[in-house]
């Protein structure tokens, strides 16, 4: 206890000697703090975690086993990192009245009118069999397709802890639910009968007497498509196939990783029951409505899940305007009391099955420091690529447990995807501190205010946004890393109207909602929604891409035309999909944007957005307008540029070297040309300050006081906090951080330019 006492009054002394004598803040050189990455592909956790214990990856690049967990603690060169994952593992249930396999057959678990087989398959799922047995006790149960962390959304009336949740583990029930939906036994022998098991059938079930092309003939078998490269959801899978199969439902199973799966399940929704999982977003109500929206149901699409009916219309209406009640409402309260609304009708009609969020571990060699172990998302985000270093020199190296489906900023969709784009690429957006990721806060964006415009068009009230942007930004060309253009608002301006007319590409959905856009000065946009959307001041942040990169070889084509604005809306009817316009006159008068015309959202063109002219001296007349329309973004890489010429960002990094596929990977190398300014060693909490950027203050003193003595390796310390853990040596918060931290107390960077 002494001996505490006096490792205190030291470690007290030195922080007081320390602040004493702040420094001054310097000017910092730009982007992250390591100069050269590599992002290398694996084909499972196994295999990246084994590449680690080898020396060849220096971070494994996602949530380790509950088995791999076991080994880390015996190993002092390894530093863990405890996270509660924002995100969900599940059994995602195809709702379409038919799939590919069996064209025309009506499927048993078609909409709302085949609920009963889901709700059976939700009674055959052992949700605390799966943590115990296949996630090592690495999860926390979910009963709602929301993160455990945010379980204050959830629907009371469906939740396993407020034991209210009806479908739980019942196998007899579920045996007895399929019979009164009609799915009984019929006279073919189950060659999986077992004797011992009360639930199990000794034939084969077959569709129900109502079923309109096969009453009362065996069911087919149903297509399960399980993911090998997660041993999480392998067992999962595998657990629920057998009871299936026991249960007397015929089954055909197909095994595969994501790049094996992807065409199948999410391109051609050829599926019954896939092993899912997602990473969620900050905010609920956006995520649900995305992926369980009827408008979201396309190939490679956010939603392969609820399906349509026969008529080739939305399987559950009702859900999706509860869920439009939770994306465009009034207030926060709203928000949250229209999804639970809607979680409870999800949970209800058991749409899928959720099953866990992981509470796991990342790993990384003690050779690494600065890691920054974010709040619901671990060491993968911004933060860590711009803090972290390699103390003994050399490329450091990270291990994804996949390889990208593809490198394309327009339409990628998955998380390994953008592993490796959002290392090159920057949004748009309003950023999150890491370790409070409810919280809001600048970053390439300055400043943002929230009011109100009436739209003229309908004189309803809407939501409006400004956004302020720092102009010290540029893109960085591939390979050799030159300067390419300055990040200003023409491409924030024109980088939204591509994606929005992109309409099946990720991240249309926070930008589908946009009615128009202004550039009052060159540092600031206003959005002007179409609708009076809560979430409007999150929404619209997108990729922000260079006119280098829209002119590269087919992604956008370049039009002149003239045409005859509307007498009264003034619409232009653009053949093309403009995003960007180069020119504009009336009868050689040149014409002035957001003064005489602008970009809008368009339900009278042929497009979703249009050239309209605003001011009114011109409507009517004849308007010859150049302009730049979206070309074929599609492919491996947009429009399937040669990686060297297209991997062009203005994010943290540039790609000096890309080969596709496991075994592969992609170099970096820090940009000089990126925004921010390379962080102190000693910022921990990477909260901006009053100034608009970040110092290192008393909150990172008490952080790193706070872990002092913490360790990471073996079984990590309750008090262990990896981004305090600064300075050379084992996984541990030891004096040396606490001076690293002090010394630079009250110093500044990352100041925005006036």
């Amino acid at each position: 206890m002494k001996l505490k006492t006096i490792s205190a009054a030291i470690l007290f002394a030195t922080i007081l000697l320390m602040m004493s004598v702040p420094l001054p803040s310097v000017k910092a050189d730009k982007g992250p703090r390591y100069d050269d990455w590599i992002v290398r592909y694996y084909s499972d956790v196994e295999a990246a975690y084994a590449a680690l214990k080898a020396g060849d990856v220096h971070m494994v690049g996602y949530e380790i086993s509950s088995d791999l967990y076991a080994d880390a603690i015996a190993d002092p060169n390894i530093g863990l990192g405890p996270v509660g994952d924002r995100g969900m593992y599940e059994f995602d249930l195809n709702s379409n009245y038919t799939i590919q396999d069996y064209p025309g057959i009506e499927s048993p678990l078609f909409g709302e009118k085949r609920a009963d087989f889901r709700r059976a398959l939700a009674l055959m799922s052992p949700k605390d069999r799966f943590i115990s047995q296949c996630a090592g006790g690495f999860a926390d149960r979910i009963d709602q397709p929301i993160a455990y962390m945010h379980k204050g959304w959830r629907n009371t009336s469906y939740w396993y802890e407020d034991g209210t949740f009806p479908y739980e583990y019942d196998p007899d029930a579920a045996a007895a639910l399929l019979d009164a939906a009609g799915f009984v036994q019929g006279t073919t022998t189950n060659p999986d009968y077992d004797s011992g098991l009360s639930w199990s059938a000794e034939y084969i079930r077959t569709y129900p007497s109502d079923h309109p092309q096969k009453p009362g003939q065996d069911m087919d078998p149903i297509q399960i498509c399980i993911r090998n490269n997660d041993l999480r959801r392998f067992c999962a899978g595998n657990i629920l196939l057998d009871i299936m199969l026991k249960i007397g439902m015929p089954c055909d199973v197909t095994y595969g990783a994501l790049n094996e799966m992807y065409d199948k399940v999410m391109v051609n929704m050829n599926y019954h029951i896939y092993t899912g999982g997602w990473s969620l977003g900050r905010f609920p109500a956006l995520s649900v409505h995305d992926l369980y929206h009827d408008d979201y149901w396309y190939p490679k699409g956010p939603n392969y899940v609820t399906g349509k009916n026969e008529s080739n219309l939305g399987n559950y209406p009702e859900l999706d305007a509860m869920l439009e009640l939770a994306y465009y409402p009034p207030d926060f309260a709203t928000a949250q009391a229209e999804l639970k609304k809607a979680l409870g009708f999800h949970a209800d009609m058991q749409i899928t099955i959720p099953l866990w969020s992981a509470r796991s571990f990342w790993a990384w060699n003690s050779d690494i420091k600065g890691v920054v172990n974010g709040e619901g998302v671990g060491p993968e985000n911004g933060y860590t690529f711009m803090n972290a270093y390699k103390v003994s020199g050399g490329p450091l190296v990270y291990g994804t447990i996949g390889a990208p489906v593809a490198m394309n900023i327009i339409s990628s969709s998955w998380y390994y995807d953008y592993q490796n784009l959002d290392r090159f690429n920057m949004a748009s957006g309003i950023d999150a501190p890491p370790y409070v990721s409810a919280a809001d806060q600048n970053g390439f964006i300055t400043g943002w205010t929230t009011s109100t415009w009436v739209d003229p068009d309908d004189t309803e009230t809407k939501a409006h946004i400004t956004q302020n942007y720092r102009s010290d930004g540029y893109f960085t060309k591939p390979v050799t890393g030159n300067q390419g253009e300055n990040v200003n608002t023409t491409h924030i301006y024109a980088s939204v109207w591509y994606y929005y007319q992109v309409v099946d590409a990720w991240i249309n959905p926070g930008v589908q909602d946009i009615k128009t856009l202004r550039i009052p000065d060159a540092g600031t946009i206003d959005y002007y929604w179409d609708v009076p959307g809560y979430w409007s001041t999150y929404q619209g942040g997108v990729y922000l891409l260079s006119f280098d990169w829209f002119t590269a070889g087919g992604i956008s084509v370049e039009t002149t035309e003239t045409l005859t604005a509307d007498g009264t809306t003034g619409y232009l009817g653009t053949t093309d999909k403009v995003f960007w316009v180069k020119s504009a006159d009336a009868s050689g008068t040149p014409l002035t944007l957001g003064v005489d015309y602008d970009i809008y959202m368009s339900d009278l063109s042929a497009n979703a957005a249009d050239i309209r002219i605003i001011n009114p001296t011109y409507l009517g007349q004849a308007i010859t307008v150049t302009y730049l329309a979206v070309g074929d973004p599609y492919g491996y890489t947009p429009n399937n540029q040669p990686w060297n010429t297209i991997l062009e960002g203005c994010g943290m990094f540039y790609v000096t070297e890309f080969i596709p596929g496991v075994g592969h990977g992609m170099t970096l190398k820090r940009s000089s040309h990126f925004y921010m300014e390379k962080p102190l060693l000693g910022e921990i909490d990477f909260v901006k300050k009053p100034s608009g950027g970040y110092k290192i203050d008393i909150f990172d003193v008490v952080i790193a006081a706070s872990a002092y003595g913490s360790e990471g390796g073996a079984v990590p310390d309750v008090n262990w906090f990896p981004g305090a853990d600064l300075a050379p040596g084992i996984p541990k918060v030891d004096i040396f951080d606490i001076v690293t931290v002090t010394g630079k107390y009250g110093q500044e960077f990352d100041i925005p330019p006036p």
